[in-house]
């Protein structure tokens, strides 16, 4: 289609490769936000739709169940079919949807199919967030391979901080609107990624 110059070769260890890293450092540091919001909103969406540790607990079960069984079939047939970029912004927008879904939830099972849900989307969004990295690194590999699982750890460490602001401020519906739209990042992680396919 077009002839190869050095405009329209894979970047390996220079340029666009480290715009793919950042995608992963957004796409992470969002997801370990995610998590962390449900660890420390717990007794507080307890509390909320009066249900109880054994109720409310399945949400955390159902997510990670789907988001196992999602990042399988991500890696499997929907990353083949589309590309990196498409998985994440698709995931990103079913994410940011389903925590827009929580935070309105009227009861105790509706917030659990959301969060179950918005499992799925992170099992769309966690693979092909690191599978691009391989293809742009071969020196730096291990060194961009860390960054986005830095990006998940540090959300772990400062997250909790902003979470408790947020919630005493606008109260757990409120956090978990607030969330649905930091979820949106995930679009801006997808549009860095830019598949191999296209040199």
């Amino acid at each position: 289609m077009f002839p190869r110059t050095d405009h329209n070769t894979l970047p390996v260890d220079s340029g666009w490769a480290w715009a793919i890293t950042a995608a992963g450092l957004i796409s992470h540091v969002t997801m370990g936000s995610a998590s962390q919001t449900n660890s420390l909103l717990f007794l507080e969406v307890l509390e909320k739709y009066q249900s109880s540790i054994t109720t409310g607990s399945l949400m955390f079960m159902c997510a990670t169940l789907l988001f196992s069984f999602s990042s399988v079939l991500t890696a499997t047939y929907l990353m083949p079919k589309l590309n990196e970029r498409r998985c994440v912004i698709l995931g990103g927008c079913m994410s940011s949807g389903f925590t827009l879904g929580a935070s309105f939830a009227p009861n105790m099972g509706t917030f659990i199919v959301m969060i179950a849900l918005r499992g799925i989307s992170h099992g769309i969004i966690f693979v092909p967030a690191i599978a691009l990295i391989p293809k742009y690194f071969k020196r730096f590999r291990s060194r961009a391979s860390m960054v986005p699982w830095c990006g998940g750890s540090a959300a772990s460490i400062i997250a909790p901080f902003i979470i408790r602001a947020v919630r005493k401020e606008y109260g757990v519906s409120g956090a978990y609107f607030l969330l649905s739209a930091f979820e949106l990042h995930y679009i801006v992680a997808g549009l860095l990624l830019r598949p191999a396919s296209a040199y």
